[in-house]
């Protein structure tokens, strides 16, 4: 099966589309866990008050040396959320999320490894890997 994906992947159109669907399976998911986590957390007062903390510390792009300090900011939240302190629900949702990034990144891993590993184990004999000595064209 993997010779015939190094095949398939060996026509433009093909890799095309396949370029296609690894961006789309990189930008798509996020974006709909985006949704779904801000309609969410809203829902309960804990995810309310953890959202309004988020605002008061959200990004200022005139102030670099803010940034590290939402870093920590950030760690102390997610400390928080998982030690219940913003509500069981939040905390399971925050759960939730993280099985799903996790399923994500999984999921961009074997996207990208297909066609890499494909293409190293049957490379196009027509168009072997490499450097390759300039032709004069006469």
């Amino acid at each position: 099966m993997i010779e015939w994906i190094a095949i398939a992947l060996r026509d433009d159109g093909v890799f095309k589309l396949y370029l296609a669907a690894m961006m789309a399976v990189m930008i798509g998911p996020m974006v709909v866990l985006t949704i779904y986590y801000h309609a969410n957390v809203s829902k309960t007062e804990g995810g309310r008050k953890l959202m309004r903390k988020h605002a008061r510390l959200a990004p200022d792009a005139t102030r670099p040396g803010r940034a590290i300090a939402n870093l920590g900011a950030a760690g102390k939240m997610a400390r928080n959320i998982a030690a219940g302190r913003y509500g069981e629900s939040t905390r399971r949702l925050q759960n939730r999320t993280y099985l799903l990034v996790g399923l994500w990144v999984l999921a961009n891993v074997v996207m990208w490894a297909i066609p890499m590993v494909s293409m190293s184990l049957y490379p196009d004999p027509l168009n072997p890997p490499g450097l390759r000595p300039a032709t004069s064209q006469r």
